[in-house]
């Protein structure tokens, strides 16, 4: 899914050159709008960085700990017995 929005981006910035190239009458001229947006782009994810790392760490060990929640809460029975145990008399 990710190289399919990579892909997907890539088109829109190419189209959006060939856009602006006709608009401002150079195709050059177009694209180096382009690459500025790119880099413009860029700089504000370096100058971030740390805040979006963090950001993304945070999510992803917080999805990992409800994902391991509730597949405890699935071996649980309401009694609080967990399954996989040996029978009480056995």
């Amino acid at each position: 899914m990710v190289l399919l929005a990579v892909f997907a981006i890539l088109f829109l910035f190419l189209a959006l050159g060939f856009f602006l190239g006709e608009l401002l009458g150079s195709m050059a001229l177009g694209f180096v709008l382009v690459v500025g947006m790119y880099l413009l782009l860029f700089g504000i994810t370096m100058f971030f960085k740390r805040k979006i790392t963090s950001k993304v760490m945070n999510e992803i060990i917080t999805a990992m700990m409800s994902k391991d929640e509730k597949d405890n809460e699935e071996t649980t029975d309401p009694a609080g017995h967990v399954d996989g145990g040996t029978a009480p008399g056995a």
